[in-house]
């Protein structure tokens, strides 16, 4: 009786994840295909990589005013917008979402950037996006890519140097002069309860530069990837565990139906 409950269980787990995997799957297609049809009537086709940039912040200067709004359904597009992780990009977290989606539905490669306190807390939050081989920085609240004097698009390394981080804030009179870049970080692994800075220190001496090395942030900047991800995790893990139940149910069955041998006269 107790085997028979133990195998229901896995049986109900396993149908409980795949429903989740299922749900999560249709979320995340639902959200390529908003972000997608959204990018193909902003960013111009045949533009440049930086041109595409430049789109995507011009559409988020011009983006409409939400006058009198005090809920979040307050324009009719609100329920499709919250079930495609877009909101309305008032702060740095939410502009940089919006660019990264956006500039990876484009078919650019973008990634988050955290700007960190002295304690590594994050400070503010802007955007990398890869134009030829450099990353450079992209800030969507302030709706620019941060420049030199001369108008290069700069990097977060160059940015660390005051004196050119000085010409970039120059060139974006509304950016804050203290989000400084002495340091930066793609993924906050601190957050990870218990183990999070161990885990740094682990892999910044195992694998030096593993951040510089990563294509994109999309699973921690779109809300219908995680959970993508994290139920299909769960899936293969009830999975294994059914798999297990079954193995070890069919052991004790063949361990009580062998047939001993008869004992010598």
């Amino acid at each position: 009786m107790a085997n028979r409950n133990l195998l229901r269980l896995g049986n109900w787990l396993l149908a409980f994840t795949a429903f989740l995997a299922g749900l999560g799957l249709l979320w995340e297609y639902g959200a390529v295909q908003y972000w997608r049809g959204l990018a193909h009537a902003i960013v111009p086709v045949e533009a440049t990589p930086e041109e595409k940039v430049e789109a995507i912040l011009t559409w988020m200067s011009n983006w409409p005013a939400r006058t009198g709004a005090t809920t979040a359904s307050a324009l009719p597009q609100d329920a499709v917008m919250r079930f495609c992780g877009l909101q309305y990009p008032s702060d740095c977290g939410a502009a940089k979402n919006v660019i990264v989606n956006l500039a990876a539905a484009s078919g650019l490669r973008a990634r988050r950037l955290l700007l960190l306190n002295p304690e590594r807390k994050t400070k503010h939050v802007a955007a990398e996006v890869l134009l030829g081989e450099r990353w450079v920085v992209v800030d969507g609240l302030n709706h620019g890519v941060l420049r030199d004097a001369s108008g290069r698009a700069l990097t977060r390394e160059e940015l660390a140097d005051p004196e050119i981080f000085q010409q970039a804030v120059s060139r974006l009179p509304s950016y804050n002069p203290d989000y400084t870049f002495e340091r930066t970080a793609n993924v906050r692994v601190e957050k990870i309860p218990l183990l999070g800075s161990v885990l740094r220190r682990v892999l910044d001496r195992v694998v030096p530069g593993w951040e510089g090395a990563l294509a994109e942030t999309l699973l921690l900047d779109r809300p219908s990837r995680k959970f993508a991800a994290f139920a299909v995790l769960l899936f293969l893990l009830a999975a294994a565990a059914r798999g297990a139940i079954t193995w070890r149910l069919q052991r004790h069955a063949r361990a009580m139906y062998q047939v001993k041998p008869a004992p010598a006269e």
